[in-house]
């Protein structure tokens, strides 16, 4: 019995890579920050359409998801040279393109990318016409992919999927913050606070205070998390608004900015969109 576990343990210990291997396409690494690098492969030789494998050409990144490239694709017949692959040294099937998502992508919200992942195709500069396997390239090809646990962009939301009845945190996260003037030290550790709106299904607008009035709203205040050194501030969207009965909210804007405002310097320069329920 000995024996037999342990060739059951070779063999799947064998398995594993050969899974690994069996991808058609794959990000690296599987788990990362929107600003951070990253590397799509394709694997040509198991992909379903076969054209691409073993050819000499250059082979292109042609992507959709999860938004437009800032450059383009460029056209059908023509890719721009910017979204060329590299061929891997180890095997010639393989091409692969690093990039900064951020960069790469025009994202509205950056987190957004945890909720359509990335879809695209590998393709010849010209990739023909004809439909299908008929064409010069790869079928369409999707990577879901996952954030780093934690806070790990300039904001952030517990849980996932926001409901206006129930408690939700808008956490900040200041060593993401590009603005000077906004800075943690600048600023000071007790004086982070959120301009906050809520979009009503109806079309009208509701807005807590003003810039301004904000000094006065100690309930739109951010306290520091020890644990973290994130500043968060939870809260029941449809009290905080002191909605009437048939009012909903179909999404809420938050900005961080300094309670002590006196300008644009002391207003974050975006702000982050959260959508009520599963929208």
């Amino acid at each position: 019995m000995k024996m037999m576990k342990g060739i059951a343990i070779i063999i799947i210990g064998l398995m594993l890579p050969l899974a690994s291997w069996s991808q058609k396409a794959w990000i690296v690494p599987d788990k990362f920050n929107p600003d951070d690098s990253i590397t799509i492969y394709v694997d040509v030789s198991k992909t379903e359409c076969t054209r691409l494998k073993d050819t000499q050409d250059d082979i292109y990144l042609w992507t959709w998801e999860p938004g437009n490239p800032v450059l383009g694709n460029g056209v059908w017949e023509n890719s721009i040279e910017n979204n060329k692959m590299t061929r891997s040294a180890d095997n010639p099937n393989i091409y692969y393109y690093k990039m900064v998502t951020t960069s790469f992508y025009e994202i509205e919200e950056p987190k957004d990318i945890y909720k359509i992942g990335f879809s695209f195709l590998a393709k010849k500069k010209d990739g023909l016409k004809g439909g299908g396997c008929d064409e010069d390239k790869t079928e369409d090809l999707h990577v879901d992919v996952e954030p780093i646990p934690g806070c790990n962009t300039k904001y952030c939301q517990l849980p996932g999927v926001v409901f206006e009845d129930d408690y939700f945190t808008f956490i900040y996260n200041p060593t993401k913050e590009d603005k000077p003037t906004m800075a943690e030290t600048v600023v000071g550790s007790d004086n982070f606070a959120m301009f906050l709106r809520a979009f009503l299904v109806d079309g009208s607008v509701r807005t807590i205070a003003s810039y301004g009035e904000i000094i006065n709203h100690p309930e739109l205040w951010l306290e520091k998390d020890p644990n973290d050194g994130n500043y968060k501030n939870t809260f029941v969207p449809r009290l905080m608004f002191d909605l009437q009965e048939g009012e909903a909210i179909d999404y809420l804007q938050i900005q961080t900015v300094n309670k002590n405002y006196s300008g644009p310097d002391d207003v974050s320069d975006d702000r982050i969109r959260v959508d009520i329920g599963c929208n």
